[in-house]
């Protein structure tokens, strides 16, 4: 199993925050967004991690360098333009030997990665999404799943109304087969808008893994802020722990 971490975006929503460096290295915490996935993945037993990279990409690799500092190996898929984040994992194709984890590199992820492997795996699925229930529907993607977890619909973003169909929605936490690839059409593509809905089209075996573990996306000032009280108050209780 490998990984592949996107780090391409150019973090518009947190500039004034990271004006000289990627907004994955701002910390958290005490530690970065990126360094911790990179101990989540390697404390999982992922030692093989792509890191997609683009605007400010230079930052990520001093920051990082071949990973040997955390017992990892770090390798690089530099986009010379903006691709999207579908663009940007067919860059990294070449690095791709296996199944392999997808992870936004904004997220601040504390989660059983080994459980999501597993049920993956299980699965037999092309492709598994983590989903979790979210309390603002209105303005999140859901996603609709059956009774053995396969992705029957992903309903998108459907504004304030009285009722909705479901209250999951997707994580940007993925665990692909190494044929997705293939699926990734040349040029500039979204993995959420894209990619994802034209399999689903196709009839693609495409599954949900539901958890109530904490994983959050810290792209916006203020939930970067929410992360951070999280990340503080979880290493106050259990000082011992990577937090």
């Amino acid at each position: 199993m490998q990984a592949v971490i996107l780090c391409g975006g150019k973090g518009t929503r947190m500039r004034h925050l990271s004006q000289k460096k990627s907004k994955v290295l701002l910390p958290l915490g005490g530690k970065s967004l990126l360094q911790r996935q990179i101990e989540l993945l390697r404390d999982s037993g992922i030692g093989d991690i792509i890191l997609c990279i683009g605007h400010q990409g230079d930052s990520i690799r001093q920051a990082c360098g071949d990973g040997s500092s955390w017992g990892v190996r770090i390798r690089y898929a530099e986009e010379q333009e903006p691709l999207g984040t579908g663009g940007a994992l067919r860059n990294a194709r070449h690095f791709i030997t296996g199944e392999f984890l997808v992870l936004y590199g904004d997220l601040y992820i504390d989660m059983d990665m080994g459980k999501f492997v597993t049920f993956h795996r299980k699965a037999g699925a092309l492709l598994s999404v983590v989903l979790h229930r979210t309390d603002h529907p209105w303005d999140s993607d859901l996603v609709e799943i059956d009774g053995k977890s396969r992705i029957i619909r992903i309903c998108g973003k459907l504004g304030r109304r009285e009722t909705y169909p479901t209250s999951l929605s997707k994580t940007s936490v993925y665990a692909c087969q190494k044929e997705l690839i293939r699926s990734i059409p040349a040029g500039e593509s979204d993995l959420d808008k894209d990619i994802i809905p034209a399999l689903l089209s196709e009839g693609e075996h495409i599954c949900g893994y539901v958890t109530e573990e904490f994983i959050r996306d810290a792209g916006t000032p203020e939930r970067y802020a929410e992360v951070d009280a999280y990340a503080q108050q979880k290493a106050q209780k259990n000082p011992r722990s990577p937090s």
